[in-house]
């Protein structure tokens, strides 16, 4: 588990936001991206990419444009560098693309 910044564009809208966000890398391949409100963006929504480098680039399944770049060890959260990182209007965007109901394996 590792702290990412995480850059989120959306072609079809032009939204854009970076945002601060725990991800897991195995055998130098990110695998899962885990939202503050419980869901998660994993490889049933993109091609697992090689971040050995510490970033990586890759379009998800919706055609959704990401950017990751570790920054260190598990991201520390309180709720309010959450609210400051991720407000709902963004959230909306995001629900299209995760699915929070899904269990990780």
């Amino acid at each position: 588990m590792y702290c990412a910044s995480v850059e989120y564009y959306n072609p079809n809208t032009g939204t854009s936001s970076t945002y601060t966000l725990n991800i897991e890398v195995e055998s130098d391949n990110l695998v899962i991206i885990h939202w503050p409100n419980g869901g998660w963006l994993d490889e049933s929504h993109f091609i697992s990419e090689d971040i050995s480098s510490g970033t990586c680039s890759f379009t998800s399944d919706k055609g959704y444009e990401y950017n990751v770049t570790i920054l260190g060890k598990n991201c520390q959260f309180t709720d309010s560098s959450i609210s400051e990182d991720f407000n709902e209007e963004q959230e909306i965007d995001i629900e299209d693309e995760v699915q929070p109901d899904e269990e990780i394996e």
